[in-house]
Formats: structure tokens, C-alpha cells, sequence
């Protein structure tokens, strides 16, 4: 059985599953549009159904271990900011940080810490993001964490299929 820890700490976050309470805060940090717009998947717009059902989900990918998912709280009063997962299913990556929290280096911060607990502990031979085309500061993000630009790949989007940017990263690369 994998063994799935509860927190992952870094200097200035905390990378821990979701929880009830978080639930006021995520549809209004994911429900910008400025934020919806640069996610794949996610409904627009993000309601607090939409919120509860992420909340039920994450808690069966963690029972099934089939992933990672974890909310970003910043570790010195515990405000949301987003949120970040790795998938077992395929190596996948992804995360979100609403925008008043973007330009400080969170985002590159979580995603190592992420990482290097992934690569440490699960035995993953890569991990992979798939980042929408025109999202440079995604793209910035996942270069300073070590990943590199492999090119398109055909990705499922919120409607329909489209081509994204392929970043991955090996267990040796990741900072």
C-alpha cells in the first residue's frame, strides 16, 4: 500500500488534503476568470457545488491512492491559495494559485516540494504538465522547478480536445 502523508511543508506553505472548511474559499479564488481560464478542466463558473463534489473526489483519490491531490495554504496564517496534485493514473501534474497570490513564487515553491515528495516516495519514473498555450507565467513556473519543453501534446480540455504545452521532468532533474 502506498503511503499517503497528510502534509507536505515548505518554508512559507502547507500542502495538505482538503477539508470542509476550505470550501468557502476555493470557488472564490477558482472562480476568476483570470484563473478558470488558464485550467483545463474545471467548470466555469466554479460554483460551491462544484467545490463540495472537488472536496468528495480528492477524498476517494487519496482512499483509492491514486494521487496527490492537496490544497495550498500559506503556512504562516493559513490562507488558501489554490491547489496541487500529482495523478499515479499517468504522472500528471497540475496546480492553481488564485491571483492574489500570484508573482511571489508560490506556485514554483509548491510544485518542487510536490515533486521531489512524489519522486522520494512513490517511485515515479517522470512527472508531466500540460500547461494551455499563452500561459507563460505556468510555463515560467515549471522551468524554474526543473521541468522541460517536450513539445504539443493532444490533451482533454473543459470543451472538447486541444493541443497544450508538454513539460516533464525526471527524478534526477527536479530542484
Amino acid at each position: 500500500m502506498i503511503p499517503i502523508f497528510r502534509r507536505i511543508e515548505t518554508a512559507r506553505l502547507v500542502l495538505r488534503p482538503y477539508k470542509r472548511t476550505d470550501l468557502p474559499h476555493v470557488p472564490a479564488l477558482i472562480g476568476d476568470w483570470e484563473v478558470a481560464r488558464w485550467l483545463s478542466r474545471a467548470p466555469y463558473p466554479y460554483t460551491d457545488a462544484d467545490a463540495r463534489h472537488w472536496l468528495g473526489l480528492s477524498r476517494r483519490i487519496r482512499w483509492w491512492r491514486r494521487g496527490l491531490p492537496y490544497v495550498i495554504v500559506r503556512r504562516d496564517d493559513g490562507a488558501v491559495m489554490g491547489g496541487i496534485g500529482v495523478s499515479f493514473d499517468d504522472n500528471e501534474i497540475g496546480y492553481w494559485l488564485g491571483q492574489p497570490y500570484w508573482g511571489q513564487g508560490y506556485a514554483t515553491e509548491a510544485v518542487r516540494a510536490i515533486a521531489g515528495y512524489a519522486f522520494a516516495n512513490f517511485g515515479l519514473d517522470h512527472l508531466w504538465a500540460g500547461v494551455m498555450q499563452g500561459n507563460e507565467r505556468s510555463c515560467n513556473v515549471l522551468q524554474k522547478a526543473g521541468f522541460e519543453w517536450k513539445g504539443m501534446r493532444r490533451y482533454r480540455l473543459r470543451h472538447g480536445e486541444g493541443d497544450v504545452l508538454y513539460y516533464r521532468l525526471e527524478p534526477g532533474v527536479w530542484s
